[in-house]
């Protein structure tokens, strides 16, 4: 019965009002459907969280407007719903009050999610732009961390060269998209 005092009580300045929601439980659902619809069991699943906990956060979510329902399919007698951000446009989600480490994974998840669309919509465009430059590629490689300091800067010397090379009279537009990062930590594998 605990848990359902504690999402009666998730602290709301307004209901109506998107801004004034999230911590918590509710903010891990619309983290978690930033990258794709879910049903309730695939969130319960992933969060860790009852299914019919889930089911309150969602009904409260849904009656706030901030996710929506955007399909229904009848599975072995049971109805499933999946569900999704009601707007498309994740910008709202950085005016949310929030606070702690809550707010640090959601700045990083609203970047992934903003660069994923990004590489995505440059990829799925090839098709029509095969006449102009392009490369795609991944390469995963194992390195010293000073080597690859070396490697950033020049890399921030070759983001400089590309973006020297605009002609604002140009009629294409290009995009130059990179992730470096470190991807997995021998200690982290183990």
């Amino acid at each position: 019965m605990s848990e359902i005092s504690c999402i009666y009580e998730t602290t709301l300045i307004n209901e109506n009002e998107k801004e004034d929601l999230l911590e918590g439980k509710n903010l891990e659902i619309l983290i978690a459907l930033l990258s794709s619809t879910k049903t309730a069991t695939e969130i319960s699943k992933e969060l860790n969280i009852p299914i019919f906990s889930t089911q309150l956060y969602l009904n409260r979510l849904l009656k706030c407007n901030l996710i929506e329902i955007c399909s229904v399919k009848v599975l072995d007698g049971k109805i499933e719903k999946k569900y999704q951000l009601r707007n498309t446009d994740i910008e709202f989600l950085k005016n949310i009050k929030i606070k702690g480490q809550n707010k640090n994974k959601l700045q990083i998840k609203l970047a992934a999610n903003k660069f994923s669309n990004l590489t995505k919509d440059v990829i799925e465009k090839l098709s029509e732009n095969k006449d102009h430059p392009y490369k795609i590629k991944a390469h995963f490689i194992k390195a010293d961390k000073e080597k690859m300091e070396e490697f950033r800067i020049e890399l921030e010397k070759l983001f400089e060269k590309f973006e020297n090379s605009e002609n604002k009279n140009a009629k294409d537009t290009y995009t130059f998209i990179s992730t470096f990062a470190l991807y997995r930590n021998l200690k982290e594998s183990e």
